[in-house]
């Protein structure tokens, strides 16, 4: 499947963008919204991501919710101020978007790109209209088939987007974390695929779970924040305080460090290593200098080298035996290709 180039994707086994959302934390408080965001701001996460909502997007006036998602609506001169903070921060700005109202209003103000929530599953006319803005899009997958997911990716070819597998269960069980599904995705569509970690974060295990998301080849990770120090009713079972985002930056980059490269070279600590631990070819007893090298004269030890120091490893006998010894070899001394060759 061609992608358009997704800006803030990584190679596989690279450290993915680490995105803090802070969906509906603020309960509708423009004070808890900024005081979050500047504390997100000191962070080194590059990216903070927030709801646009317009209930009458998504919701019926005789949904149960409306009138609390209506509470959660913001004046797009105060979401342009919230934005400029993250700019000036040098930080992107990404929005949630559940219909034109929303999407057009998060342009507006600022936003670097959008996320499709899981409600627009299926809403082609939707999902090309915000395609059609020409910025990155995060495409929410939680509870899609593959069928429907076939259809979205279609949709979306040679475009920037990117799949987020995870789902909200307030919170959602570690068991049920299917990490396996970045790989399984991105084998299938050949595109970027991200992680929503909505991890208990009072389970010490869910630190853990963004790393595993990284190992199978997440480009981001989404985290939800929430104020410690405030109280907070909504979207805070899986969220982390700002002061906890840092650590778990460092988390992912360990987590990359520790993985490697995806390749078969030997890092200069593990050539030494092989030095230090492989038999070479030392002598058995001494060896008179002008003597023939015989099979019983060698034998394998390790032996403490120096970095430039040149050897002949157990295997390499046949290049050793039936040799002239071109000086006096000591017992034990390896057998270097000096020693025979001069």
């Amino acid at each position: 499947m061609k992608t358009g180039r997704f800006p803030l994707s990584k190679k596989p086994h690279a450290v993915p963008l680490l995105i803090a959302e802070i969906a509906n934390s603020h309960g509708g408080s423009l004070s808890y919204l900024r005081r979050l965001t500047e504390a997100l701001c000191r962070t080194a996460v590059p990216a903070v991501k927030f709801q646009y909502i317009v209930a009458d997007d998504f919701l019926t006036p005789i949904h149960p919710q409306y009138q609390l998602f209506r509470s959660f609506e913001f004046p797009q001169s105060e979401f342009s101020k919230i934005v400029r903070l993250v700019h000036r921060a040098r930080k992107k700005a990404y929005f949630d978007v559940f219909g034109e109202k929303s999407l057009a209003l998060a342009d507006r103000v600022g936003a670097d790109g959008f996320k499709i929530y899981a409600s627009d599953i299926g809403n082609d006319s939707f999902i090309k209209k915000v395609i059609s803005y020409g910025k990155p899009v995060l495409i929410s997958v939680g509870g899609a088939t593959l069928s429907e997911i076939d259809a979205m990716v279609s949709l979306c070819a040679g475009k920037a987007f990117c799949l987020m597998v995870g789902f909200q269960a307030f919170p959602t069980p570690i068991v049920e974390s299917n990490v396996n599904r970045i790989k399984f995705l991105r084998e299938r569509y050949g595109c970027p695929v991200g992680y929503m970690d909505h991890s208990p974060a009072s389970d010490p295990f869910s630190a853990h779970v963004p790393c595993l998301a990284m190992g199978v080849g997440a480009c981001c990770i989404e985290k939800h924040a929430f104020l410690k120090e405030r109280e907070t009713l909504y979207d805070w079972q899986s969220a982390y305080d700002p002061s906890q985002f840092d650590q778990l930056l460092q988390c992912l980059k360990l987590t990359h460090a520790a993985l490697g490269a995806p390749s078969f070279l030997l890092s200069h600590s593990e050539q030494d290593y092989s030095r230090s631990k492989r038999k070479l070819i030392v002598a058995a007893r001494p060896i008179r200098r002008g003597a023939q090298i015989r099979p019983k004269d060698i034998t394998g030890r390790c032996a403490r080298l120096s970095p430039r120091a040149q050897f002949f490893t157990i295997n390499q006998s046949d290049q050793v035996v039936g040799h002239i010894a071109q000086k006096e070899i000591q017992l034990f001394e390896v057998i270097s290709p000096e020693s025979i060759y001069g």
